[in-house]
């Protein structure tokens, strides 16, 4: 039988350099379709918050309109964040002998993160993973109406709705050191970019700070007693998936210690 018949297929050398990359270009783009479905499915089947990081007397707290992030707890102890399109935040109220602490630690890991954005801004403040502290409102800094209205939301969320907050984040194309206004809330929140879009991947980085110097610069005042720390991470403008990790949270009270993993 001679070469080339009608019944012969084309081998891959056959096929000009052009159209192999044609061809090509939508087996692509349908193995990454593929791909995202795979991830949405298994994001959508883990639990918001598992079991054990309840035990431990990690809370959710989310909102209505918005797809919850996932949180476990792995086996080496850190808190796994798993973000998609996504945003919410858990929190642990702090004990007494620990409301006022001198240095907060951490240790976090970035395995996966959303494309880089300007998070000074709404609707670009997407990062996979923030570390929070909440510290209540100094007294008579609220009407009486307003007081009474926060203490009420505090009972039904379990986190206190007025107050300061410092949150240290990473993510965004700002430099490492920035400080500025959450560009959600009042003048009563400051984030500090301790890592950006440049930061390692797949590394544990370690972290410290100084609770009172940090307060200060924010708010031009000695600290308030601290009453939970929270951990976060938002994806939703972005709609791309992060994973993160944070493990060692400790906050350092003088000589004295006390772990809050």
């Amino acid at each position: 039988m001679g070469q080339g018949g009608a019944g012969s297929a084309a081998r891959p050398s056959d096929i000009p350099a052009g159209a192999r990359r044609r061809l090509a270009l939508p087996a692509l783009v349908l193995l990454l379709l593929c791909q995202g479905a795979a991830a949405e499915e298994r994001f959508a089947n883990l639990p918001e918050i598992d079991a054990a990081l309840e035990d431990e007397g990690w809370r959710l707290l989310t909102r209505s309109d918005l797809t919850p992030n996932r949180f476990r707890l792995r086996d080496d102890g850190s808190i796994e964040v798993r973000s998609l399109d996504s945003n919410a935040l858990i929190y642990k109220p702090v004990g007494e002998d620990q409301r006022f602490p001198a240095r907060f630690r951490w240790r976090w890991r970035v395995e996966r993160s959303t494309p880089p954005t300007d998070i000074l801004v709404k609707g670009g403040d997407d990062r996979p993973l923030s570390v929070y502290l909440g510290f209540e409102a100094p007294p008579g800094s609220r009407g009486f109406f307003d007081s009474l209205k926060n203490a009420f939301a505090e009972l039904i969320v379990g986190v206190p709705v007025s107050g300061y907050a410092l949150t240290y984040t990473w993510g965004g194309t700002s430099p490492v050191g920035t400080m500025f206004n959450n560009p959600h809330l009042r003048d009563d929140s400051y984030v500090f970019v301790r890592r950006n879009q440049a930061a390692p991947l797949m590394q544990w980085l370690a972290e410290e700070i100084d609770v009172a110097a940090d307060f200060r610069a924010a708010f031009g005042r000695p600290p308030t007693a601290l009453r939970f720390i929270a951990i976060a991470a938002d994806s939703e403008d972005t709609g791309q998936l992060s994973v993160a990790r944070v493990a060692g949270l400790e906050l350092v009270a003088g000589r004295r210690a006390t772990s809050s993993r």
